[in-house]
Formats: C-alpha cells, sequence, structure tokens
C-alpha cells in the first residue's frame, strides 16, 4: 500500500464513510475498505485488496458529446477511473487542474487506462462548457436520467467529487471521497496495474 499523510479531517471523514451503509448488492466499498493511510488531496482514501473487490461495476451512458460509452465494452480490460463530479460543486473545482494533469500522464504512458468524468445533476451543456473552459481532455458522461451514477451503487454518497478506481475487471479497487490530487491518482492506478 502507498503511504500517504493522514490529518485529522480525513480520519474523521474514513470513520463516517466506514459507517456508512455499503448498498449496491454488494458491490459498496463501505466496511471491506482499509483507509490507505491518507488523503488524496484533503479526500479520504479508501483501498481494497485483491481479494476484497466486489462484483464487477458495469457503467454506460452519453458522453457530453452525445456518443454512446460503456465500461463493459469501450474499456474492456482497462483500469478504469471514475470521476464525479459538478461545475456546481465547489470542491470538484479545486481537483479539475489534478485530475487533467493525472490524465495527461497516465495518457502519455501508454498504460491501459481510462478516465471517465461523471456529471451530476446538471445539464450536459452546462457540463460541456465546464470541459472547455477547464481545458479537460478526457470525457465525461452525460447525467441525463442519473443512469450512470446509480451503476455506483452504495459507493457513491451523493456528495461529489468522489472518484472511484476500477480494476481490470471493474471491480472497485480503490474510493477517494473528497478531491484527489494527481499524484494520489497515479499512485492508486500503479497500485491497481500491479495487482495490488
Amino acid at each position: 500500500m502507498r503511504s500517504l499523510r493522514l490529518t485529522t479531517g480525513a480520519l474523521c471523514a474514513a470513520i463516517l464513510l466506514s459507517a456508512c451503509s455499503s448498498g449496491g448488492g454488494g458491490n459498496g466499498i463501505g466496511a471491506q475498505a482499509k483507509n490507505a493511510g491518507g488523503t488524496g488531496g484533503d479526500g479520504a482514501v479508501e483501498q481494497l485488496s485483491v481479494g476484497q473487490r466486489g462484483k464487477p461495476l458495469t457503467v454506460s451512458g452519453s458522453v457530453l458529446t452525445g456518443a454512446p460509452w460503456s465500461s463493459a465494452t469501450d474499456a474492456k480490460g482497462k483500469v478504469v477511473v471514475l470521476n464525479v463530479w459538478g461545475s456546481w460543486c465547489g470542491p470538484c473545482q479545486t481537483e479539475f487542474g489534478s485530475l487533467q494533469k493525472a490524465w495527461t500522464q497516465l495518457k502519455a504512458s501508454g498504460k491501459p487506462v481510462v478516465l471517465m468524468g461523471l456529471d451530476y445533476k446538471e445539464g450536459a451543456a452546462t457540463a460541456l462548457a465546464t470541459t472547455q473552459q477547464r481545458g479537460m481532455t478526457y470525457p465525461s458522461l452525460q447525467y441525463g436520467d442519473g443512469r450512470s451514477i446509480s451503476a455506483l451503487g452504495g459507493n457513491f454518497n451523493g456528495a461529489p467529487p468522489t472518484t472511484l478506481v476500477l480494476d481490470s475487471q471493474h471491480r472497485i479497487a480503490a474510493r477517494v471521497t473528497g478531491p484527489i490530487d494527481d499524484t494520489t491518482l497515479v499512485g492508486l492506478v500503479d497500485d491497481t496495474l500491479s495487482g495490488k
């Protein structure tokens, strides 16, 4: 496991998270998660060992430009990073630059990784304008009818930002509740790719 700095706020957040219902038909990270010992840009970091991971998630919908996307077909065999965000969400604003930096690094490395944003509770036009203004080159799914968000089950508590790292079988390997920084995200992806 990566050694990350633990703050009082992150410890409190991790305790609160472990008390939440995992839901999602056994896919919730909840009590199975091990706090990775720290934060990722003020977010609480939780990781699951390979043996603790639940059933695979299938996330699908339309990207902000309208094209269809499904983790089952468009990211088959790849590690998938899902980031729930909204343009109206203050903490999300603080992590946009870090996510873009991490995505640029991961894409340049040629590693089998996909980063997909999941817009939350707003129209596609507003979300698309935000991604263009912020220079976000990774895609995001439209909120639409909320189907992509509901696919996360109990792994999203309704308060963005939340970032999930899915292994190559699309089982949850890590979750960060709150803003994430690029170093933490790349580290979690590398851990997942290496089978941790």
